[in-house]
């Protein structure tokens, strides 16, 4: 996932679109890595865990062809 990519949330099929890299954190498995999201049908801006998509929680929709970039 990179910024500007179109993602599914797939527990309520909310759709995000990745706006830029989030925080990481330390936590006992390792190094949390974390994406900014904006969520459409609420317009908020939060934060989920890189490895969501491999852990088949979101879903991608539409991948950039240029990473966006936000400030």
């Amino acid at each position: 996932m990179k910024p500007g990519d179109l993602i599914e949330d797939m527990a309520d099929n909310e759709m995000g679109l990745i706006m830029r890299e989030g925080p990481t954190y330390s936590a006992k498995e390792g190094q949390v890595k974390t994406m900014k999201v904006w969520w459409h049908s609420t317009g908020i801006l939060a934060e989920i865990d890189i490895t969501a998509l491999e852990k088949g929680w979101v879903r991608l929709v539409s991948e950039a062809s240029v990473s966006i970039l936000h400030t």
